[in-house]
């Protein structure tokens, strides 16, 4: 397969020798250079609906929807009646036959274009697909994950559950200012070491946090995990499908690589844009708690929060250098929005405003947050059970102007985000 012509980015960061090189020896691939269904020796397929409220029904060894042509991986979402769900798609992953603890991970793929399409190129512990660790105290790493409505985007994330026994996401984000992922190639990689967690995009880091960046309770990225990819719809990370959702519509994968060996720390220019954390989390009977940590040189500006469409003031209190808030009334199943709003100094010294702004279904289970049950109605409608879905959603205001400002890492920490 011939290489393709890569974007060229708006910034440069600092490189990583490529995998290649003397710093890493490939232990194990998929070339995907044959054809028809993916090696049945390497990849096991998940079936039915799985997880997230998501809008797909993931069909086993069927071609129309996973298989390997011209020289790459595609799994292909249709508009087709299957179990009670309107689409059906793929997802496989290595559970049955490959696991790796630490390494280098690489794909080179082609992501979907159309509104609620969502692409991951993942890792799960053994553990968990064998029944002995549960989510999130199992961990999560998402090595890629896309949105289709937005071809030039995508994000790197890790999920845990942290000391407090709440589920936690921190995630960055890279967009091309030139091109997207659907029409050209891109190699989407993850470094993993007893101590680290990086993240590439075209051998360019945009991402990295040490174990003891990560509060977690137990630490859970010190075991075998297996790879996963999937093209899911819907589940509140694009949004729902609508009508200007496009299908058929593929994810198509190049190669998959695994590495062993080391590679010194590169590091990230500029410096992690990072003006704020925040969180928002379900305590259960009714409450929820609302926090924001402005970072040095930022300031908190305004909250807002909605309840099935109706706007909730409130004051937040300053605490422990953190404003919070608890707010009570809520019953399962209502929709709750808010939004942060706060300013600082972008990285380039300019005045910066950002607006982050988040969703969720609330539902009452006591002491648990971003609890995942697959509701009556699996198609963006929280159901009879409750269960919760959180969609974190931000926008950068720079200058007076909305604008795409890409390469610049933005760390999080949100409890209660699901991930995959």
């Amino acid at each position: 397969m011939s290489m393709k012509k890569w974007a060229l980015m708006h910034l440069v960061l600092t490189c990583l020798p490529s995998a290649g090189s003397a710093a890493w020896t490939q232990v194990w691939g998929d070339e995907f250079n044959y054809q028809g269904l993916p090696d049945p020796a390497v990849w096991t397929y998940e079936e039915g609906y799985i997880r997230n409220w998501e809008s797909q029904y993931y069909m086993k060894e069927d071609p129309d929807n996973t298989r390997v042509e011209n020289g790459a991986l595609i799994i292909e979402l249709h508009k087709q009646a299957m179990g009670g769900m309107e689409y059906t798609s793929g997802s496989i992953s290595t559970q049955n036959s490959r696991n790796w603890q630490y390494g280098r991970f690489e794909a080179r793929m082609k992501l979907p274009v159309s509104k609620s399409m969502w692409p991951a190129f993942w890792l799960m512990p053994q553990s968990w697909a064998t029944g002995h660790s549960t989510w999130p105290a199992s961990g999560e790493i998402d090595i890629m994950e896309g949105k289709g409505s937005n071809p030039s985007w995508t994000s790197g994330a890790i999920h845990f559950q942290n000391t407090d026994n709440n589920w936690q996401y921190r995630f960055n984000v890279f967009e091309l200012m030139n091109g997207n992922f659907h029409d050209d190639w891109h190699v989407f990689a993850y470094e993993w070491t007893a101590t680290e967690h990086r993240w590439y995009l075209d051998d360019q880091i945009f991402q990295r946090y040490t174990k003891a960046d990560l509060a977690t309770n137990p630490y859970p990225f010190d075991q075998p995990a297996h790879i996963k990819f999937d093209l899911a719809l819907g589940g509140g990370f694009d949004g729902l499908p609508d009508s200007t959702t496009v299908t058929p519509m593929r994810f198509q994968v190049d190669y998959v690589r695994v590495y062993s060996g080391s590679q010194p720390t590169p590091s990230l220019t500029p410096p992690p844009y990072k003006h704020f954390s925040e969180g928002a989390a379900d305590l259960g009977n009714g409450s929820m708690s609302f926090w924001m940590k402005p970072n040095t040189g930022s300031k908190f500006v305004n909250i807002m929060v909605r309840k099935n469409g109706a706007v909730i003031g409130y004051p937040m209190a300053l605490t422990s250098g953190r404003f919070e808030a608890t707010l009570t009334g809520f019953n399962p199943g209502d929709f709750v929005e808010w939004e942060y709003v706060y300013t600082g100094i972008d990285v380039w010294g300019a005045p910066d405003m950002q607006v982050e702004t988040g969703y969720l279904w609330y539902a009452a289970y006591t002491g648990k947050t971003g609890i995942n049950h697959p509701p009556a109605n699996a198609k963006g409608n929280p159901g009879t059970d409750g269960g919760i879905i959180f969609d974190m959603r931000g926008r950068r205001i720079r200058k007076g102007r909305n604008v795409h400002q890409p390469l610049i890492p933005r760390g999080r920490t949100a409890a209660g985000v699901p991930g995959r």
